[in-house]
């Protein structure tokens, strides 16, 4: 609309300054609006077409691959890409139209030095190139942290002796570790003195005493669960009453997997302040429990002879801690056991006990053994 309004008004101005008699300001009106169109149409065109071929690119799977992200984020990378050439186009709009309007090379490389260079407001400097520079330098070392962290989870931790848990906090801290220093190189290339941030940090902590609380409450969390490990990335965990592995830590929050495959994100303070039930912290040995009622006119002593034989013939149910029957009492209708023994596959110990209670019920079924209800 603005652009529209300026060029009719350049047109009208053109044609007045004709009819008063002003033929050379008519004359340089006209051509350096018909000049200026016609670049800037060109301009657009390019324009349209490098964003066009930058959003191709970056959907390809060669570059998802190499740039590590998904769909998603690669169409916001690509956003960002195109907003950062746009300056581009514009400088180069100004420098191929100015001269159609009275500006020389001189007069237009003056002024752009001095935007460049930086203008003064109060004491302090503004400098679109230290600006421009210091967030080059952040997203570079950004994206060198990136490709190391990749390189640790692909090829280096997987040859060590650690495990699934200790490779992510290694390389979640390595993360924040380069984000840090991506943020302090970044601040010195834009000139700011580090002992400045003292005022920052002054302001900051007030701003916690009122509202920030829970925000650094969740990120120091994270940081103990980072460097404790009391909960680690591919631990089964139970939380209240949702319990699904632990799929990553992160600043402010922990994902975790649910057996129906939701994901529900639980802030760290909950994971260091509340109860929290890991079920495989230090191995990945777990009891099984299988329940089981028999007839009264039933030998008790052959009942448990049977549950025990049948635990340890299965192939992942371990020998020690041993399986082992335990008679449970006198119910309405039936006598009451319960079959209690141990895998080293705790993930599989809703499958197992399913496993036991098919064997438990043909065994039962070839032996005579009743199985009462009420």
């Amino acid at each position: 609309m603005a652009a529209r309004i300026v060029v009719g008004t350049a047109a009208v101005g053109s044609v007045a300054a004709a009819g008063l008699g002003y033929a050379d300001l008519a004359l340089f009106v006209a051509r350096g609006l018909t000049a200026s169109l016609v670049i800037i149409g060109g301009l657009l065109l390019l324009r349209g077409a490098i964003h066009e071929a930058i959003s191709s690119a970056m959907h390809t799977d060669a570059a998802l691959s190499w740039i590590g992200v998904s769909h998603d984020t690669a169409e916001t990378l690509a956003f960002w890409v195109r907003l950062l050439l746009e300056p581009v186009f514009i400088a180069i709009a100004v420098i191929l139209v100015g001269p159609f309007w009275g500006l020389t090379q001189q007069e237009m490389l003056t002024r752009a030095g001095t935007l460049l260079s930086g203008f003064k407001v109060g004491d302090v400097t503004i400098s679109f190139t230290a600006i421009g520079l210091g967030l080059l330098v952040f997203i570079v070392i950004l994206a060198i942290i990136r490709a190391i962290q990749r390189a640790m989870l692909a090829n280096l931790l997987p040859r060590t002796r650690l495990d699934i848990g200790a490779q992510h906090s290694l390389t979640t801290g390595f993360g924040y570790l380069g984000a840090v220093i991506a943020i302090m190189v970044a601040i010195s290339t834009l000139g700011i003195d580090l002992s400045n941030l003292a005022i920052v940090a002054g302001a900051l902590s007030v701003g916690i005493g009122f509202g920030l609380q829970s925000i650094v409450n969740n990120f120091v969390s994270g940081l103990i669960l980072l460097v404790e490990r009391p909960v680690k990335a591919g631990d089964w965990v139970v939380v209240g009453d949702r319990q699904g592995f632990v799929k990553r830590i992160a600043v402010r929050a922990t994902e975790v997997e649910t057996f129906d495959r939701s994901s529900v994100i639980i802030p760290n303070s909950d994971l260091i302040s509340s109860a929290v039930i890991n079920r495989t912290h230090k191995d990945r040995i777990g009891r099984i429990d299988v329940a089981i009622g028999v007839a009264y006119s039933v030998d008790t002593r052959k009942v448990s002879e049977m549950l025990v034989e049948i635990a340890t013939a299965h192939d992942e149910v371990i020998s020690m801690p041993e399986p082992f029957v335990l008679f449970m009492g006198f119910g309405a209708s039936s006598l009451d056991f319960e079959l209690r023994c141990y895998t080293d596959h705790n993930i599989r110990s809703l499958r197992i006990a399913t496993d036991l209670r098919h064997t438990i019920h043909e065994r039962f079924a070839e032996s005579g053994i009743e199985i009462p209800f009420p």
